[in-house]
């Protein structure tokens, strides 16, 4: 996590660069301060023409400018905070060379995956590939992802409206994170999403229904009938396979995606599974697991305080006492330890 700060040197010398290159210009105000720009943004990235470029433009400074397209890559204000001395003179960066600077650093001339809200396309984004490019000769960026704005019940989520909802706050409340992540990737990420409860709500539940078939999967293979995995069953998982990986090829589109689990799973529980067939399905949810992130890693294991409580529940259902065993349920669903209740026994996972 690069702070701009640290990287001033690697801004000033793309700026030195694109000045070399010609494709940058230094203008000096009556003031003796001085400005580099660097060569027009484009609008090869957000297909605005150059007339819509030129109309969007800031037009702050704007008669230091040969063009309206053109942006500031160093600035002076003696009253500003923070300041560096540079060969055009003492200032500090503009709003988006650090951006170039920085990936330059870490991920070389040329890098494959460039994400940012769909406001960052012009002109921030625009920008950073004029300068780069300018600066280096090669193409940028190979795939820009950018992603629609999150709403609140209906309304702009942003820190000037005050209304900014953290996921610390949800897990406060004690949402599972596991059913956040889940929730915030059931909607296209090009597609605008509206944050309610209601569908928070919904989206628990579904991912409470895949963890609790991941967990009696894992129990059929260990205690199931014996037998390995049917030919009908290898076919459903090489189907559902195909299905996901066509899904994530079209746009990262993980919402059908995770159809393709749910379609799987109603398929899945209608059938007799054996310990060979439940240990395929756990295969293909471990490998699906490396886009979801969701579930449960590595093995687990209680605290001898949850395992007590666990045996003094069991005692409790065993003497018919029904509101103790209520009680110490709900405390260790308090603790993230949910249980369940089977022919077989207790089985649990935490939340």
């Amino acid at each position: 996590m690069p702070r701009a700060t640290q990287y001033v040197p690697q801004m000033g010398e793309i700026i030195q660069g694109l000045l070399e290159k010609g494709v940058a210009y230094q203008r000096t105000a009556t003031r003796s301060t001085s400005r580099s720009r660097a060569s027009r943004a484009t609008g090869k990235l957000s297909g605005k023409v150059l007339d819509e470029l030129e109309a969007g433009a800031r037009v702050a400074d704007e008669a230091r400018r040969r063009t309206p397209r053109d942006f500031a890559l160093w600035k002076s204000d003696p009253h500003h905070i923070q300041q560096w001395d540079a060969p055009w003179g003492r200032g500090f960066p503009g709003w988006h060379i650090e951006c170039s600077a920085m990936s330059r650093t870490y991920l070389g001339d040329t890098f494959d995956i460039h994400t940012g809200g769909e406001n960052n396309i012009f002109p921030h984004h625009e920008c950073e590939i004029a300068q780069s490019e300018g600066f280096t000769g090669k193409r940028f960026v190979n795939v820009w992802l950018h992603a629609a704005h999150l709403n609140l019940e209906g309304e702009k989520m942003a820190k000037s409206e005050g209304n900014v909802l953290y996921p610390k706050d949800l897990v406060a409340e004690g949402v599972a994170p596991v059913a956040i992540r889940w929730y915030l990737q059931s909607v296209h990420y090009r597609q605008p999403m509206n944050f309610t409860r209601e569908a928070l709500k919904a989206a628990s539940s579904g991912v409470e229904r895949l963890l609790n078939f991941h967990d009696s999967l894992k129990h059929r293979a260990d205690k199931g009938p014996e037998g390995v995995a049917a030919v009908k069953v290898v076919e459903s998982l090489d189907e559902a396979r195909v299905r996901y990986v066509a899904a994530l090829d079209e746009d990262l589109n993980v919402a059908e995606a995770n159809a393709v689990l749910f379609d799987l799973m109603r398929a899945l529980n209608a059938m007799d599974l054996t310990r060979g067939d439940a240990a395929a399905v756990l295969g293909f949810l471990t490998d699906v697991d490396q886009v979801l992130g969701i579930l449960p890693i590595g093995e687990e294991s209680l605290e001898a305080e949850v395992e007590r409580k666990i045996q003094e529940r069991e005692a409790a259902r065993r003497r018919r006492d029904f509101k103790a065993s209520d009680r110490i349920r709900d405390e260790l669903l308090a603790k993230g330890i949910v249980l369940m209740d089977s022919p077989d026994g207790v089985r649990w996972r935490r939340k």
